[in-house]
């Protein structure tokens, strides 16, 4: 991981906060486990930033964040906070199903949780 131009090594199974501008340079298949248990499988060797995770995303897992925002977009706020805490990885997707309907009920929560992370 390297953090404000510092390396350092995140021990095996262990966690770490990933923030924004951390670049992280994996150098075995790696599962990063996500709130809501969203997981992504990171090949060997990749070096990734925080924004580039959900390139990594399987179909399985656009899936199911698919279904959480749709959730969230009926006005579950369970499901709200789950999206708001995966937005770094749902923000496309947020942004998909909010031109596809942009009236629903939890529409207008979701467009200020993407404002607020946005700025």
């Amino acid at each position: 991981m390297h953090r404000r131009g510092v390396a350092s090594q995140v021990p095996n199974r262990r966690s770490a906060r990933w923030g924004r501008l951390d670049v992280v340079e994996f150098g075995s298949k790696t599962r990063v486990s996500i709130a809501g248990g969203i997981e992504i499988t990171i090949q060997a060797g990749a070096v990734l930033a925080h924004a580039s995770l959900a390139a990594q995303m399987s179909v399985a897992t656009r899936e199911q964040l698919d279904l959480l925002i749709s959730r969230a977009l009926t006005g579950d706020e369970a499901a709200l906070r789950e999206v708001e805490v995966l937005l770094p990885i749902a923000r496309g997707q947020v942004r998909t199903h909010l031109a596809a309907t942009p009236n629903a009920v939890g529409a207008a929560a979701l467009r200020l949780i993407l404002v607020g992370y946005e700025e």
